[in-house]
């Protein structure tokens, strides 16, 4: 009899057990293999995610430290500049740990130290920020730390801080449009910028509300304490930081060279241009496809892209979702300095000349009837016509003061072509209760060695602090032209408003606790600080970025 374990034909049962034994081996090693994969996959991604983040914390603190450094009187004191200062963010997983350590380099010296006394003259600055995140992944913790190195040439920022140092000052917002220009001085408002149609600020602009640009116009930077609105051809050739937890919203062809902050989400649906990094402290970043971000991303929430593509196409840098970062300081409002009589007029000064009386001798110098009641001495309104001033008005051939303070002065020309003429000899400077020109003012100057200075001022009573509601007498510049010749230089200032339109050009600067702008309006900046008015003692260096780079370990 045949043994009951013979073979039997055609049985491959044992073939087909080790088969499936061999196909199940295959499988576990498959699997482990892509367990393994994703583990790895998850820690490289999450390093990556914190080298972004790392690297982002130190760019910001060293930012924020020469911000501070501008802002801190260490200059001829007697204490030390500082080794350290303090600087914390928080990444997609908690706290960023920053470490700052500055040195700095004296005139005439090789060496970077600290402590370093504050009565030495600095030539240089270093700043070395040491940036750690610590993200957890499956597989325990992954760690990054970057080093980034600024050195700064450092120098003073000069003997006198001007007490006027913007071109234009606004207490409330400022609305420009068709054609608004600001050229070298810096634009301040209390309120919200809103620019339209063709304006340009070749300087700094803080704005204490929110900012809005559109139909090509530009700005050198935006500081904005509210969100910040770009659209239309519309350009910054710096940075914007705009800290406002709104949304901020970028349409229809947009640049900011430098790079792009806020505090809150970033919409940027058609084609916006970042040369820096963009970051939304507490939002979310939706950009679409045409975007282009040189510097990287990083986003409270989700970063989304608006439509087909590749955000890696979008951002060169990458992008960090899911990591909320400190909400940017947004700009304090600034009051505006004060100007009374006495500080046009301070003790030992010239004796001012009533407004009446000047233009009465003008009256007269230019034949008026004798009936005219401009040679009464006693009129505040002042026409070209000859039933008026029968002609110009040229001023006194020394620098003089006008006391118009119970006028409300009006300057009548007769139209763009035959405007009224004022000529200055010298300085002058016109202290009203309101002062308004209508049909045309050409402001020329015989002046010899510089430009003669025309300064129109509505002052403050003793004591009164600026934009409070007293002595808001307006400035108005309107209708028919105006010109003031290249060696003028102007200065309004008020409490109350300066409306400007028509095509007003001039050079010096504006200050109001509100403003009026349109038809082309342009300012080229030059400090226009009344005589009687000290600047004082300036205890503040410059700090210039020179390199920046990272710092391998």
């Amino acid at each position: 009899m045949r043994s009951m374990l013979a073979r039997r034909p055609g049985d491959d049962r044992g073939s087909a057990m080790v088969m499936v034994i061999g196909v199940a081996s295959v499988i576990a090693i498959l699997g482990a293999t892509l367990v393994s994969l994703t583990v790895f996959a998850s820690a490289t991604s999450a390093s990556t995610r914190a080298g972004i983040q790392a690297q982002a914390a130190a760019e910001e603190a060293i930012d924020s430290t020469i911000a501070q450094l501008h802002q801190s009187a260490y200059r001829g004191q007697e204490t030390t500049f500082p080794c350290t200062l303090p600087y914390s963010t928080t990444s997609g997983s908690g706290t960023a740990n920053v470490t700052l350590k500055l040195r700095y380099r004296a005139v005439g010296s090789m060496d970077f130290l600290c402590p370093q006394p504050s009565v030495v003259d600095l030539a240089e600055t270093e700043i070395v920020a040491t940036s750690t995140v610590a993200i957890p992944t499956g597989n325990g913790e992954s760690t990054s730390t970057r080093v980034v190195k600024q050195r700064l040439l450092v120098q003073p920022s000069g003997s006198t801080q001007p007490v006027f140092a913007y071109g234009v000052y606004s207490g409330d917002n400022l609305t420009t449009t068709n054609g608004f220009e600001v050229d070298g001085g810096d634009v301040h408002t209390n309120g919200n910028y809103a620019c339209s149609v063709l304006g340009t600020i070749i300087g700094n602009l803080t704005a204490v509300g929110s900012v809005s640009l559109t139909n090509a116009c530009e700005i050198k930077s935006v500081h904005s304490g509210g969100t910040f609105t770009c659209s239309s051809g519309a350009k910054v050739g710096g940075d914007v930081v705009a800290a406002g937890t709104g949304m901020s919203n970028i349409s229809n062809t947009c640049t900011v060279a430098g790079k792009l902050v806020t505090g809150g989400s970033i919409k940027a649906p058609n084609s916006l241009k970042v040369g820096g990094n963009m970051i939304s402290a507490t939002g979310s970043i939706s950009i679409g496809p045409a975007g282009r971000v040189l510097g990287y991303g990083q986003a409270a929430g989700a970063i989304s892209l608006d439509g087909g593509g590749s955000l890696a196409t979008v951002f060169s840098s990458g992008h960090t979702p899911n990591a909320p970062s400190g909400v940017p300081d947004a700009p304090s409002p600034i009051t505006m300095p004060s100007i009374t009589w006495t500080d046009v007029v301070p003790p030992g000064s010239p004796t001012p000349k009533p407004f009446g009386e000047w233009t009465k001798e003008n009256a007269e110098a230019n034949n008026a009837p004798s009936w005219s009641e401009v040679r009464s001495g006693t009129k505040c309104d002042v026409a070209k016509a000859n039933y008026s001033l029968n002609g110009r008005l040229v001023s006194p051939p020394a620098a003089t003061v006008l006391d118009a303070r119970a006028c409300d002065v009006k300057l009548l020309g007769g139209s763009a072509s035959d405007p009224m003429e004022l000529v200055l000899q010298d300085d002058l400077t016109i202290v009203a209760r309101s002062f308004e020109s209508t049909n045309g003012l050409h402001v020329s100057s015989t002046k010899v060695g510089s430009d003669a200075k025309l300064r129109i001022i509505v002052p403050l009573p003793t004591g009164a602090a600026s934009c409070s509601g007293v002595a808001q007498g307006d400035i108005v510049v309107q209708s028919g032209g105006v010109v003031f010749d290249s060696n003028v230089d102007t200065f309004f200032y008020t409490n109350g408003t300066v409306r400007l339109t028509n095509d007003v050009n001039l050079e010096g600067s504006i200050y109001a606790c509100k403003t009026n702008f349109s038809v082309n309006t342009k300012v080229k900046y030059k400090d226009m600080t009344p005589p009687g008015m000290v600047n004082p003692p300036s205890p503040l260096y410059s700090f210039s970025p020179t390199v920046r780079h990272d710092v391998r370990n």
